[in-house]
């Protein structure tokens, strides 16, 4: 692992190959995974984001209940709650998918 953020309750990580992995809380969908299996609110272990395969991420953080993560692109991915703005996506609903800002 190159880089590991942690938030409020979940952990991002990222390897050399830029590949990310994330656990812990998802109640806001601040793991990046989308709607996990039958309803459950977290993951007990890390777990790889499979929308980001074929986008090299080369670095990441993580807020409170949100995610941000920073592809070779230059592009900023986000997800989790954004009812104050930290998304930069505008709106209030929390993201339980990847949303792409240039």
């Amino acid at each position: 692992m190159t880089h590991a953020a942690c938030g409020a309750r979940h952990t991002l990580l990222a390897t050399a190959r830029g590949r990310v992995l994330s656990c812990g809380h998802n109640g806001r969908g601040q793991l990046g995974l989308g709607e996990l299996p039958r309803g459950a609110l977290s993951c007990d272990r890390p777990r790889l984001l499979d929308e980001l395969l074929g986008t090299r991420v080369v670095d990441l953080w993580a807020g409170f209940e949100h995610s941000l993560f920073l592809s070779g692109a230059g592009l900023l991915l986000s997800c989790g709650a954004g009812d104050l703005g930290q998304l930069g996506q505008g709106g209030e609903s929390p993201r339980v998918r990847l949303t792409v800002e240039a």
